[in-house]
């Protein structure tokens, strides 16, 4: 019978203690860990393997395009065999299954970190519940994230966007950690990355 793990002590850690706390939590957990990213990875990973669309690599595809440029002929058999790989029907499936996925592929590790490293017992499919349960609010969490990218080409500069995202690093660990919501979870991260600079020291 599993019992419950030893909660890591939550407190400001320099990089060196910080990464040395998550290896023991690693290695301590890495059934239930690995397990998880095995299981989120591998409905699109069979569908790329089964339908060949890891063949259509768009930057072997560029990479080939460029090298026969004074070729037509080569660029239309490298055409046509790419067509064949991204028009398949496989190969097209994997985008709607990806986004519905996604919750669970951006926050399922996440999840099982949080309540692990609170000392909690968890499971492959204790972890994936609870995710599933927040899976609306991690689409929120995520959503918000992709418009600030989307709108730095239009709006901000490189350097504030990565500022940005770094003091939202943490929102998903905070909206399963003290159950937040997607944008509580936003505020919360920013509130606690507040003096990442001095964590350092």
């Amino acid at each position: 019978m599993a019992t419950a793990g030893i909660p890591v002590r939550l407190r400001p850690l320099p990089l060196a203690e910080l990464l040395d706390e998550s290896f023991k939590l690693y290695r301590r957990e890495f059934t239930v860990i690995g397990g998880v990213a095995l299981v989120v990875i591998l409905p699109n990973l069979l569908l790329t393997l089964i339908s060949g669309s890891y063949r259509a690599n768009p930057f072997s595809y560029l990479q080939q395009v460029f090298q026969n440029l004074n070729d037509p002929q080569a660029l239309q058999a490298i055409q046509n065999r790419q067509s064949q790989y991204t028009n398949s029907v496989l190969y097209l499936l994997t985008f709607p299954i990806a986004l519905l996925l996604y919750p669970f592929t951006a926050g399922a590790l996440y999840r099982a970190a949080t309540s692990l490293a609170a000392g909690n017992v968890e499971t492959i499919g204790s972890v994936l519940g609870g995710t599933a349960r927040r899976y609306f609010g991690i689409f929120g969490n995520r959503f918000l994230w992709g418009c600030v990218i989307a709108g730095s080409v239009f709006i901000v500069t490189i350097p504030v966007v990565i500022w940005v995202l770094v003091r939202w690093a943490v929102s998903l660990p905070a909206l399963f950690a003290e159950g937040a919501g997607p944008v509580q979870a936003l505020g919360r991260s920013w509130n606690l990355t507040k003096d990442i600079r001095s964590w350092s020291g």
